[in-house]
């Protein structure tokens, strides 16, 4: 081959290597490519993959998979003239069927955020905080929750019409104003003093409780005892009682006995006499027993 001809033909073919690897493009993972030539903007967007283009253009890598970008230590004045602070975090991506107006209108993703997102947020947090009252509403869930539903809705509705997606905008790790955290803490300590109080009370009232009971019980156990011991009382005075009838009663019929035979009592005498003969100075001898008048 003609050395000419062999250059002509390696410089032709190495320029059409060159001019192929130039407008071969790569779009990587979750991203969507903007084709931009001579500064214009292309209405057609280049999925993920490799694609041969003109070599004239260009394409700007767009990231359209979620992203999250924080406000971090953001004030929230309150109608009470205290202002609180938050980190707010918002979940956002870029809408790939929008990307080449978006980049045509707004640019990167720095861009975005600096353009669209911040302003637009702390514009929000301003409008949120004149609803709240006191500063220390901030540390309810219900108004941080109330807080987060409406941004996420204004600011879905405004970043719309941009080409941006909002999942969700979160309010975190609120730091409540000095004076109220001041207040906070020492509510604390009121409470913790009032439930030791109410728990000392609560012992006080039990051990009175159980002295009442005791005593109670004692006083039963006391008027039990007492009755045993009157019921045992009432007997022995019955039984002395009875007793003392029957000898009564015995003596009675032993008297009516001895006055209906008088002689009783001289027998009585007799059996009781040891043996000696009544000694008597002086006097009349009356003797023992008259057995004259006991034959008759």
């Amino acid at each position: 081959m003609n050395p000419v001809t062999f250059t002509l033909a390696f410089t032709t073919a190495f320029a059409a290597f060159c001019l192929t690897v130039s407008s071969c493009h790569k779009v990587p993972t979750g991203n969507t490519g903007v084709v931009t030539t001579f500064g214009k903007v292309s209405n057609e967007t280049l999925p993920e993959g490799i694609h041969f283009l003109n070599p004239l253009s260009k394409v700007h890598d767009l990231d359209c998979r979620q992203d999250v970008y924080t406000l971090d230590d953001i004030s929230f004045p309150s109608q009470d003239q205290l202002t609180s602070q938050a980190d707010i975090s918002i979940k956002w991506r870029i809408d790939s069927k929008s990307a080449p107006q978006l980049y045509q209108n707004t640019g990167d993703r720095d861009a975005i955020i600096a353009r669209h997102i911040d302003p637009k947020t702390r514009s929000l947090i301003r409008e949120a905080s004149r609803s709240v009252k006191t500063a220390e509403e901030f540390f309810n869930n219900e108004t941080q929750q109330r807080i987060q539903v409406s941004m996420t809705e204004e600011l879905s509705k405004y970043m719309l019409t941009k080409g941006i997606l909002i999942e969700e905008v979160m309010v975190r790790d609120v730091i409540l104003p000095k004076v109220i955290q001041d207040g906070v803490t020492a509510k604390k300590v009121r409470e913790q003093k009032a439930q030791e109080q109410e728990a000392e009370l609560s012992r006080f009232k039990t051990e009175q409780q159980q002295q009442v009971e005791k005593a109670r019980a004692d006083k039963e156990a006391s008027a039990m005892e007492a009755e045993k011991t009157k019921i045992a009382a009432d007997a022995k005075a019955y039984a002395y009682e009875a007793e003392a009838k029957a000898k009564a009663k015995a003596l009675q019929l032993e008297g009516e006995s001895i006055r209906a035979n008088p002689d009783v009592l001289k027998m009585r005498a007799i059996e009781g006499w040891n043996g000696e003969l009544p000694k008597f100075i002086g006097g009349e001898i009356q003797p023992l027993m008259n057995f004259n008048e006991m034959v008759k």
